[in-house]
């Protein structure tokens, strides 16, 4: 069964319409699944109303039922092709309009292998043009869940350091977990697994910490009372402050003061 059929392939510049560069095309309703690929930085076109700039490694998908129009003069490379099989579209349909790539190299070999095969023989039909094709669309699967991926490690990094950055301007607050996950929106859990797997420790761990180097920092540097350095780093009461600060560093705060020698109750 046939899946799909090419029906244009190749390279595109409008100056061969010999239209003057500037010029809008009149609206036309694409027929056909139409793929393009720019390799350097032109005007735009519009879709459905939509303003999209033709830039350099900008990967793009017209479908049926499409009205396009473009601003002259551009190039770019393109497939065409007329696709039969529901579930290849459905596949396609899932694909991004506009899709930006780091390197346009690994799909310029498609859409000139694709260039290279038209017009198309029936053997070239039924198996290097679906090798070629679905070398494409494989490809920029790939490419897709790739960048998906970094940016969902980029916003589990960007929401560790948010949370990181309330802690520590807030240590003289009760601060829960639920607050430091509201500040990045999201739940408890998943921020208190998202930090651990981060970090190596948990946001108590985190806070607790931050807490001890500031109270250590303010009883070496300043001469304020013991309870008020407790108080400013979030200790609701001076044993606790207390309690904590002997489990961590081994001395009591006092003690801690005395032994460095800077400043004296």
């Amino acid at each position: 069964m046939e899946l799909m059929y090419l029906t244009g392939a190749g390279y595109f510049s409008s100056d061969v319409l010999g239209i003057k560069r500037g010029k809008i095309t009149p609206e036309r309703r694409v027929q056909e699944y139409e793929i393009e690929l720019f390799t350097d930085d032109y005007e735009w076109g519009k879709v459905n109303g939509e303003t999209i700039a033709y830039r350099k490694n900008r990967l793009m998908i017209f479908r049926p039922g499409d009205v396009r129009c473009s601003k002259l003069g551009f190039s770019c490379h393109f497939i065409h092709l007329t696709i039969t099989d529901h579930r290849l579209c459905e596949t396609v349909e899932r694909f991004p309009r506009v899709t930006e790539l780091a390197d346009a190299d690994g799909f310029l070999r498609y859409f000139r292998e694709a260039a290279a095969l038209f017009p198309p023989t029936e053997e070239q039909r039924s198996f290097r043009l679906l090798s070629c094709v679905f070398g494409l669309f494989a490809e920029l699967e790939t490419f897709l869940s790739r960048t998906a991926q970094e940016r969902m490690v980029a916003a589990e990094g960007d929401a560790v350091a948010i949370g990181k950055v309330f802690m520590t301007e807030n240590l003289h607050r009760d601060i829960r977990l639920a607050d430091v996950a509201a500040q990045v929106h999201l739940s408890p859990n998943y921020f208190h697994s998202l930090f651990h797997k981060t970090c190596g420790t948990t946001p108590l761990a985190y806070l607790t910490e931050a807490r001890m180097a500031k109270a250590r920092r303010l009883l070496l540097t300043t001469a304020k009372p013991i309870s008020e350095i407790a108080s400013e780093c979030g200790f609701a009461t001076y044993n606790y402050f207390g309690s904590q600060f002997k489990s961590h560093f081994g001395l009591t705060p006092a003690a801690y003061r005395k032994a460095r020698g800077l400043y004296s109750l």
